[in-house]
């Protein structure tokens, strides 16, 4: 038979490791934002009132989270959407550090209850953070519902990326940008776009495209800034 009392105490200390390595990484994150020297690079049409705007779509690449909540406009309510993983409650903690609330799913056409989840918070004046590529890839392409999710809600995605003069590539799937202290780090923000009403997988995958090509446009210009 199980033993409940180990299994509980074994759930408490993973939860508690996973506290502490959150803690860990929340500090060492802002060690790294207060010892670098920060440029922001806003495209040709980007809109400061989009972007500050409730209910958007804050997007960018799994590789490019670690600095991205710095961008996380103050005013309002951000929840990123979260796969469930190995890794535990990790993101989870450290993201609320930084202000943001977690939704556990993902963006793809299986998870009902996330898409509920995200609708609602939409629908109350909130936004969310998406990366398209994320949580297992493909790098760099979009593998779930952003554009239909854009779409039903008629709201802004707002692409952005960022790179850093001092950083590790990792040795993961989506070959994670890990910066260190004293570097320099280029933010970019790329155009809002706006998802029509449609219907058909065509369109689908022509917005998806365009989501695509925005996030590769502004993360190639992020890439030239630090090489």
């Amino acid at each position: 038979m199980f033993n409940l009392k180990v299994l509980y105490k074994s759930a408490l200390n993973k939860d508690l490791i996973s506290q502490l390595l959150s803690v860990f990484i929340f500090l060492y994150l802002y060690l790294v934002y207060l010892t670098s020297k920060k440029s922001i690079i806003y495209s040709s049409k980007f809109d400061r009132n989009s972007y500050e705007k409730k209910n958007a779509i804050y997007a960018f690449w799994h590789n490019r989270i670690a600095m991205m909540p710095f961008l996380r406009p103050k005013n309002i309510k951000v929840n990123a959407l979260i796969s469930p993983s190995r890794d535990g409650k990790v993101p989870v903690y450290t993201l609320k550090f930084f202000g943001v609330n977690s939704i556990s799913g993902s963006s793809n056409k299986n998870s009902y209850t996330s898409a509920k989840t995200i609708e609602e918070k939409l629908h109350n004046g909130e936004s969310i953070i998406i990366t398209p590529d994320g949580s297992r890839g493909p790098l760099y392409s979009i593998n779930g519902n952003i554009a239909k999710i854009a779409s039903r809600n008629s709201c802004y995605i707002l692409t952005s990326t960022y790179n850093s003069t001092r950083a590790k590539r990792l040795k993961t799937w989506d070959r994670f940008i890990l910066p260190l202290p004293f570097g320099k780090l280029y933010f970019v923000l790329g155009n809002p776009i706006k998802i029509p009403k449609f219907d058909s997988d065509a369109d689908l995958s022509k917005f998806n495209l365009i989501i695509k090509n925005e996030l590769d446009r502004i993360t190639i210009i992020a890439d030239s800034l630090v090489k």
